[in-house]
């Protein structure tokens, strides 16, 4: 039982939950804020453990604490559902009856007690304007460090609960500011900082079979959502993946294409982008769903494409019976460029920061939580050239839509930088310690057919 003093809250709360939660703000006006961090695999309760801390700090009277996200639509669909709606057993970290929620202003007035206001970082006028007494941030590791620095900022009011800037995250790599900021791997931190570190073990109240499910996870993927760890683990295919470059919530705009990626037992996994004028790539829909018949498959790509005017869907060559049932219910589906290594080099030239543009090439939103998953855990088999079979149904989409839009090749803006172009085109090859290169085959006749653009060979 958590008391604060407008009212109690019931709550089960884990060992490492506790710890973040009794973490105090700081009372001296002119001292540094506070920061505390919550790192947790999955299963850690991280978002409840934030909204809890938020609703403690917010009971006392004269508080304001901020809840925020990256971008609103992402706080509004996970942390906000969790502060004020039941979750199967769990029930709403705010009880009904003990606010009043002022939905037009963001803001939710507790009885007897302060206020919350919650918002999305992607509003920079109004996060620039706040007046906080602490603030808590939901998957801290998608903001980038002026993002974090500007919330610091923003939280000067104090109460009785002192000032604190506090968050909750899945881990990162070790070159995300929040790491260095919280001397992660280090023994001693400044008497401001606090973090506690948990894994999905730890967690009593999950199922068994859960876990079991989880321990079956290898690799990258298992040290980082199930044991917790924080790295840029080696043998990451995407090495270049940065939440906060790469996440992006920006509104959609261009000509929208999807490709899919067909499974049974598996899931049938969809991707959906818009590609926009300037050729930047945004990734903004997914479907993901196990065990559907094809009439069911070909019912969600005709929503999507309805939905979103999908120009063209890519499909792996090999699913042949689903790219004719596309077809057939008129929609047009093309056989996606599916060189595995050749694919993955494309996407990783797209993540590369352009100088010239100052941004990467390809996002994805924060809706997309099942690609966002597979991504971070997407890892080389040890030794070879080709990723790990697991956990790839939307990786494998990503692929076939990236590679079958830049088949002619992506427009340069720039000179490329051998140090990050031409290592993302090749790390897939080298992988395994051996390079391939692209050539004319020696019983090639060198005529039309080999000249023509529709020879793949040619765009090795």
């Amino acid at each position: 039982m958590i008391v604060s003093d407008a009212h109690t809250i019931t709550a089960k709360v884990l060992p490492k939950q506790m710890q973040f939660l009794s973490a105090k703000g700081t009372t001296d006006p002119d001292g540094k804020v506070a920061e505390s961090g919550y790192s947790g695999a999955f299963g850690g309760g991280k978002t409840r453990a934030v909204c809890i801390k938020a609703v403690m700090r917010a009971s006392h009277p004269g508080a304001r604490e901020g809840l925020t996200r990256k971008t609103f639509s992402a706080l509004r669909s996970s942390t906000l559902r969790t502060l004020l709606e039941a979750d199967g057993s769990n029930p709403p970290v705010l009880p009904p009856g003990t606010y009043t929620h002022h939905m037009g202003e963001h803001r939710i007035k507790l009885n007897g007690g302060g206020e919350i206001y919650y918002f999305g970082c992607d509003n920079t006028e109004a996060v620039k304007s706040l007046n906080l007494s602490g603030c808590g941030i939901d998957e801290a590791t998608e903001l980038d460090e002026a993002e974090y620095i500007t919330l610091i900022g923003r939280v000067r009011l104090v109460t009785k609960a002192g000032l604190e800037l506090y968050w909750a995250t899945n881990p990162g790599g070790k070159s995300h500011f929040l790491y260095k900021r919280f001397h992660m791997g280090k023994r001693v931190r400044p008497a401001h900082i606090t973090l506690i570190e948990t894994n999905s073990a730890e967690n009593f109240f999950l199922p068994g079979a859960y876990l079991a499910t989880l321990d079956d996870f290898t690799g990258a993927f298992k040290s980082r959502f199930v044991e917790g760890k924080w790295g840029n683990f080696e043998g990451m295919v995407y090495e270049l993946w940065n939440r906060a470059i790469h996440i992006s919530d920006k509104p959609s705009a261009g000509y929208a294409y999807a490709a899919v990626d067909d499974g049974f037992t598996n899931p049938f996994a969809v991707v959906v982008a818009h590609l926009t004028g300037e050729e930047d790539l945004h990734v903004f829909g997914e479907a993901y769903r196990s065990k559907l018949m094809q009439d069911e498959k070909v019912d969600i790509c005709k929503r999507m494409a309805e939905q979103h005017d999908i120009l063209t869907f890519y499909a792996d060559p090999s699913a042949a019976g689903l790219i004719q049932a596309l077809r057939n219910a008129g929609l047009d589906c093309q056989k996606a460029d599916n060189d595995v290594l050749k694919g993955i080099g494309k996407v990783q030239r797209r993540l590369a920061v352009n100088k010239t543009l100052g941004r990467a090439r390809l996002t994805v939103s924060p809706a997309c939580e099942h690609l966002l998953d597979e991504i971070e855990g997407y890892a080389w088999e040890s030794g070879k050239d080709k990723p790990v079979k697991t956990n790839d149904h939307l990786m494998d989409a990503l692929r076939y839509l990236v590679a079958s839009i830049d088949r002619a090749g992506l427009a340069e803006y720039e000179a490329p930088d051998e140090s990050v172009a031409q290592r993302a085109a090749d790390t897939a090859r080298v992988h395994a310690g051996a390079v391939v290169m692209a050539r004319v085959p020696d019983d090639a006749v060198q005529g039309e057919e080999w000249m023509s653009a529709d020879n793949e060979a040619l765009w090795d």
